[in-house]
């Protein structure tokens, strides 16, 4: 790639910039991070918020336990950096991976999760009504707020496929060896049974409670 002077660089529009991103994650994390510290050290916070929220941010959740050390080094400070721009795809990321592998205080990492819930975060509500359930903390409150987002969300069962895949993603970037949680039980309904095997569509429009044992049981089986 034809090297760019820095005044070129950021005058570049944000759509250019998100491109490039893509370009240059090719060649590892380390460059991918490299090339984001350049552009954004003379950039405002807004801008740099604003490229963050055009830019896929789960996409990237895979690269937390891929290539080199320097590479996850960098993945784990370019998260550090965006978690503190409270930007929700990098918030909802670090939270579910320190509840995986029991880092930090679980009540503040799941008030994290209850306030992106409120906000509408759809990966959030489906990670509350996961990690709640696994960790034994299971508060109707917060779960059946989840559940009625999810509802309420226009094709929900397209974005409910999505959110479990890129919330196993999360779960795949630690290692066995630190995982915390336990995910050693089956969900039911306590009025219609088991949820393993209840279409997604279904189960959401006939029964709440059906829903979240097909939420939790679809993600326990997406782990092998």
């Amino acid at each position: 790639m034809k090297k760019l002077s820095s005044v070129s660089l950021q005058s570049l529009p944000i759509a250019l910039i998100v491109s490039i991103m893509h370009q240059v994650l090719v060649g590892g994390f380390e460059d991918f991070f490299n090339f984001f510290i350049a552009w954004s050290q003379t950039q405002r916070p807004i801008v740099i918020v604003r490229l963050l929220e055009e830019f896929p941010l789960r996409e990237i959740y895979k690269y937390g336990n891929i290539g080199s050390m320097g590479d996850i080094v960098c993945f784990n400070r370019f998260f550090n950096i965006v978690d503190r721009l409270i930007v929700a795809d990098a918030i909802i990321y670090t939270s579910c991976r320190n509840l995986i592998a029991g880092v930090g205080s679980s009540d503040d990492h799941f008030l994290v999760l209850d306030r992106l819930t409120f906000e509408g975060h759809f990966s959030s509500m489906v990670a509350n009504i996961i990690f709640r359930f696994f960790s034994r903390k299971n508060k109707k409150g917060p779960t059946l707020q989840a559940l009625v987002g999810i509802y309420n969300r226009p094709y929900y069962e397209r974005d409910l496929v999505v959110a479990l895949n890129y919330i196993q993603v999360i779960w795949s970037t630690v290692g066995d060896s630190e995982i915390v949680i336990k995910v050693d039980i089956e969900a039911s309904c306590a009025a219609h049974g088991g949820g393993s095997k209840v279409d997604i569509e279904a189960s959401i429009e006939e029964c709440l409670f059906c829903s979240h044992a097909m939420i939790v049981n679809s993600f326990s089986s997406s782990l092998g």
